[in-house]
């Protein structure tokens, strides 16, 4: 069955938790990249299982309905932007 959701994350490295350095420099900066997104849960079975989410038999596509959609947040860099395609 189709669902739409709209979706309000916060992503960042949380107060008092730990990374592991697979990826050095992610998330040292402090900044949080604040998401606001449309998506669907559709029934249209996907091409590849998803270890996170379980057997390929029950993983589904999740479509994005905000095409385009964008956001913005400061970095050491500067204003950066982030793009859904």
């Amino acid at each position: 069955a189709r669902t739409r959701w709209k979706l309000l994350l916060d992503v960042g490295i949380q107060p008092g938790t730990w990374m592991p350095k697979r990826f050095p420099g992610w998330g040292e900066s402090g900044v949080r990249l604040p998401l606001q997104v449309t998506v669907e849960f559709t029934s249209q079975s996907s091409p590849a299982g998803e270890t996170l989410v379980g057997p390929k038999a029950d993983t589904f596509v999740l479509k994005v309905c905000d095409k385009d959609s964008t956001t913005t947040f400061m970095s050491e860099f500067g204003e950066q932007t982030v793009t859904f395609a």
